[in-house]
């Protein structure tokens, strides 16, 4: 199941990914990511995103990581702060590797793992500008009962 806040004032995205596992969920997950695309553009920023994988949730599998990729390639106009929540240590090993190899990108997006979200929103924060109270909010809005949650602008 995914669920998600989209700040678009701020072209803040928050997502959860949570169980029971959907074949869906990736499919939503791209149209918010259109979404907060777009709003940073309106609004000349970089994209704010965190990710929150929830434990045994699926990882993505080849097409839905190429899909993603793509997307991402085709938007070099936009940077982006990212934080990824996860418990598994493998999967924050290779974010932090994928990491090491990006640096020196043209586009700049930072990417980094975290294992709970107390450690990612204060560095996503630090990152971005966006205040930790502000990100705290997003993910609070989370907990709402709706798929699909967007913050107001």
């Amino acid at each position: 199941m995914l669920v998600s806040n989209l700040n678009e004032g701020k072209a803040i995205l928050v997502v959860r990914y949570a169980n029971p596992y959907d074949p869906a969920d990736y499919a939503a997950y791209h149209k918010e990511f259109v979404r907060v695309v777009a709003a940073a553009r309106k609004h000349i920023r970089p994209i704010v995103l965190l990710i929150d994988l929830q434990d045994g949730y699926p990882q993505p599998n080849a097409v839905q990581r190429k899909d993603i990729g793509e997307a991402w390639a085709k938007i070099p106009d936009v940077g982006g702060v990212i934080a990824i929540i996860t418990s598994s240590a493998l999967i924050r090993g290779i974010i932090t590797a994928i990491e090491w190899f990006m640096k020196n990108s043209p586009t700049r997006r930072v990417t980094r793992a975290f294992s709970r979200s107390t450690d990612a929103v204060p560095w996503l924060a630090e990152q971005s500008g966006v205040s930790t109270s502000e990100l705290n909010a997003s993910v609070e809005a989370l907990r709402t009962p709706s798929r699909v949650g967007r913050a107001r602008p």
